[in-house]
């Protein structure tokens, strides 16, 4: 196995493969950039924050994106930590996104940014009409994602890929892959919340304060409490749309969230949103599962931390 580090001064590439010490690989689901950090020997090489680098693992695309932060102190080795171009729409604005969809408003984002764009999903959903005060492109990005969901029951996933903005389908990201106590798995543990966004209660109000909608799960409310959750609607729309919209609503937040902590052999394919078949006979869980969060580590042996949805 091999790890390729190249990093860009002005016009000029360097290789700077043979002087990495440690190489890291982070990202979360629909939470914004990826991030790279490592640590190199100081060879006399002026890295620069803004310099581009990328990073390739047995001929596999990792990582492309820019340092923000070198750390040079009195020991040997320089760190750098380093983002994919999502980080640059840590930009607030306020403006109204006018009924598109994810895909389209995307792109516009991209030509805006003089942002490279990859495979863009067509969702066919319209976002209705919202408006966002002085919030980043980030965020935005963020919300639109879950009112896909709500609206067509389908999960989507943005990301950079390789220096391409992409937008994609979670069926698209299934992996041939098993994961478990008797594959890959060296440690895991499990977590079980409601603490977090669980809500049994889905209240819909229109801009002007007024109960449009409700929506309940009454078994679960005898168990849990009452979980509230408000919705604003900036529009009307009719009242099977709105049927349609807080029922997957409620499906997507009336549950307990379950999580599972893995720490695992690497394998280079796996990112946020990847899904895979997970095998813990010693929790009887065996089935496909998603993938919140992953770190990779790739020196001196590439392994795993990942954040699992089950």
């Amino acid at each position: 196995m091999s790890a390729e580090l190249f990093v860009k001064i002005g016009q000029d590439v360097y290789d700077i493969s043979e002087s990495i010490t440690s190489v890291k690989f982070s990202e979360t689901i629909n939470e914004g950039p990826s991030k790279l950090s490592f640590k190199m020997l100081d060879t006399g090489l002026k890295i620069e924050n803004g310099s581009c680098v990328y990073f390739k693992y047995d001929g596999a695309e990792i990582f492309y994106g820019y340092i923000f932060k070198i750390d040079d102190g009195n020991g040997p080795e320089i760190d750098c930590t380093a983002y994919d171009q999502l980080r640059y729409l840590k930009v607030k604005k306020s403006f109204v996104l006018n009924k598109k969809t994810a895909g389209r408003f995307i792109k516009e984002v991209c030509y805006m940014f003089k942002m490279k764009w990859g495979h863009i999903a067509d969702t066919k959903y319209v976002i209705p009409l919202t408006s966002y005060s002085s919030q980043t492109f980030l965020d935005v990005f963020i919300d639109i994602m879950k009112q896909t969901f709500v609206g067509t029951n389908e999960y989507y996933i943005f990301r950079d890929e390789f220096g391409k903005v992409s937008l994609r389908n979670l069926k698209e990201l299934e992996l041939n892959l098993v994961i478990g106590d008797s594959s890959l798995c060296y440690d895991y543990s499990r977590s079980f919340s409601i603490d977090g966004e669980t809500y049994n209660k889905i209240t819909y109000l229109n801009e002007a304060g007024e109960r449009i909608g409700e929506f309940d799960d009454l078994e679960t409310q005898k168990k849990w409490g009452v979980l509230k959750k408000y919705e604003v609607l900036k529009e009307d729309i009719e009242p099977a749309q709105l049927e349609k919209i807080g029922k997957n609503m409620l499906a997507l937040y009336n549950k307990e969230e379950q999580t599972l902590d893995i720490k695992c052999i690497g394998d280079k394919r796996v990112r946020a949103g990847s899904s895979f078949y997970l095998d813990i006979g010693d929790k009887n869980i065996n089935r496909n599962a998603i993938i919140k969060s992953v770190s990779h580590e790739f020196t001196p042996v590439h392994t795993m931390d990942l954040e699992v949805m089950i």
